[in-house]
């Protein structure tokens, strides 16, 4: 859900889809490179990740489908100065953005958050502000409702 040397209560996400997996790789997901989301959606090829310090574990499936509804974030990558929240469904315009970027002003009401593609909204910080921010959301969107047994965008009106 984020990068573990900035949060510590990070989760495996079970499946996202090659946009998704797509927007991580080219914001910095060290475990993907950008280049090999192409071919494997070209051939719709799935990818099992695993940790391989626990292969036994199920990792993360990347293939067409996605487990969750559209406006759901799956993780938050961020790469130098850009912070982006990734997920099928957070394009402009759209009903799973609007209620994403609802949450994500309660996080820091002064930033602005753009969508590039279908599958994620970006925002712009001082490079040593983006491990601080990624971690205010984790906390926000995932961490705090987890304790609860659903997550921020569960609870969605």
């Amino acid at each position: 859900t984020a990068n573990p040397n900035f949060v510590t209560a990070t989760r495996t996400v079970p499946v996202i889809s090659y946009e998704e997996a797509g927007e991580l790789a080219s914001l910095g997901a060290r475990v993907m490179h950008p280049k090999m989301i192409g071919p494997v959606i070209e051939d719709r090829i799935p990818i099992r990740v695993r940790n391989s310090r626990f292969p036994e574990r199920s990792g993360t499936l990347i293939c067409a489908g996605s487990e969750l509804p559209n406006g759901f974030v799956k993780a938050i990558a961020h790469l130098e100065g850009v912070v982006a929240c990734v997920g099928d469904g957070l394009s402009n315009g759209s009903l799973g953005a609007a209620l994403v970027r609802r949450v994500l002003r309660e996080v820091d009401p002064v930033l602005t958050w753009q969508s590039t593609s279908a599958s994620n909204l970006i925002t712009t910080v001082e490079p040593d502000q983006a491990p601080e921010l990624v971690k205010r959301l984790h906390e926000r969107i995932f961490e705090r409702e987890m304790r609860k047994g659903a997550t921020a965008l569960d609870r969605r009106a």
